[in-house]
């Protein structure tokens, strides 16, 4: 088999990708938080003790939109903000105990939903193909 062109593969990924993504989005359940939200959320539940600048550059918005979804995120209960021991001028931000308890409970409802599509969807083999193409998801995912 040939290999494929790039550009070809680059093209066609993405156009797949972006629907996907957005249906994907669509089998949300959890109402009571924006898209950025959970995102940010699952970032902080993720990476642990963080600043607003860092959250900021990793979602790709500005510092004073994480700021402002950071703000949200606390008035629900789902993180908590401290000043950092080492700079006083700089707050960290953790997620609390509810916080951590949403990103699980959605995750795990979510990766259900998904699982079932995955299941009732794909026969066998495609479910064993789609399962191969992870890790290269994955690195592609690291180096974009």
């Amino acid at each position: 088999m040939a290999t494929p062109d790039a550009l070809d593969v680059a093209a066609r990924l993405r156009a797949c990708l972006g629907p996907l993504v957005r249906k994907v989005r669509g089998l949300r359940e959890d109402g009571d938080l924006t898209l950025g939200q959970a995102s940010m959320l699952a970032r902080v539940a993720q990476k642990g003790p963080t600043t607003v600048a860092s959250l900021a550059a990793i979602e790709m918005i500005r510092p004073q939109s994480a700021a402002q979804v950071v703000q949200a995120l606390e008035a629900k209960g789902y993180v908590d903000r401290r000043t950092d021991p080492n700079d006083s001028r700089r707050l960290i931000v953790e997620v609390t105990s509810k916080g951590s308890d949403w990103v699980t409970d959605t995750r795990e409802a979510w990766n259900g939903r998904f699982a079932a599509v995955i299941a009732t969807e794909l026969s066998a083999a495609e479910q064993r193909r789609l399962a191969a193409a992870i890790p290269l998801l994955e690195r592609l995912r690291e180096v974009l």
